[in-house]
């Protein structure tokens, strides 16, 4: 059955990703800091500075407290272009700081390329930036997944030159598509797309999100 493009069927093949998308991101592990005194003492730096020494002569019912902190990590990508990327963790024991301090916008920034930074620290950082470079991988699997429909006549040429772009379209549009074979489809842009495209690599990411 000849299925066309239309923007419905890009949202719901949209869709489609950002479900693969999150179910690869809830299978990496957590970041947890709980076990890391070294961050407890970096925001009590960021934040008392000098006067570090008046925390413990404060009465605590003085200070704010939050058991929440934006930890916040950079790191040079492989392609050499600085990346920085946040994620707001709650902590099992609260943060003190100083009287009158915001305590929405406790942050401490971890520098990957430090040499001097304790392995655990690290190791928690580093799913960090696990993080972030899922969400990169799939951004680009959707823009070029999109950006190839949107070249095609029609769903059917689309699989015709790309079998398993199956991946990503929902099941029932599969079955409309395989209800009768388009008999003629004439090459179009999309095989020039196609060569642009790193067929293997998109459907690893398809692969692995199902696997996850």
């Amino acid at each position: 059955m000849f299925v066309g493009i239309s923007q419905k069927l890009v949202n719901r093949v949209v869709d489609q990703i950002e479900g693969m998308k999150r179910k690869e991101l809830e299978s990496l592990p957590k970041p947890n800091f709980n076990n890391v005194p070294e961050l407890r003492s970096m925001v009590d730096i960021k934040y008392w500075g000098e006067h570090l020494h008046l925390k413990s002569q404060m009465p605590q019912k003085w200070l704010e407290s939050t058991q929440q902190c934006r930890v916040v990590v950079s790191w040079n990508a492989e392609n050499g272009i600085a990346r920085e990327s946040a994620m707001s963790l709650i902590f099992d024991l609260p943060f003190y700081v100083p009287p009158k301090t915001a305590t929405y916008s406790i942050s401490c920034g971890i520098y990957m390329g430090s040499t001097d930074m304790p392995e655990a620290m690290r190791a928690e950082a580093q799913k960090i930036v696990d993080y972030d470079v899922c969400g990169v991988k799939w951004l680009k699997v959707r823009e070029q997944v999109v950006e190839f429909l949107n070249k095609c006549k029609s769903l059917n040429e689309a699989l015709k030159l790309w079998p398993h772009l199956a991946l990503y379209i929902p099941r029932d549009v599969i079955e409309q598509v395989e209800a009768k074979r388009e008999k003629k489809t004439s090459e179009s842009e999309a095989m020039e797309a196609l060569k642009s495209i790193n067929v293997e690599e998109l459907t690893a990411a398809a692969v692995g999100a199902r696997l996850a």
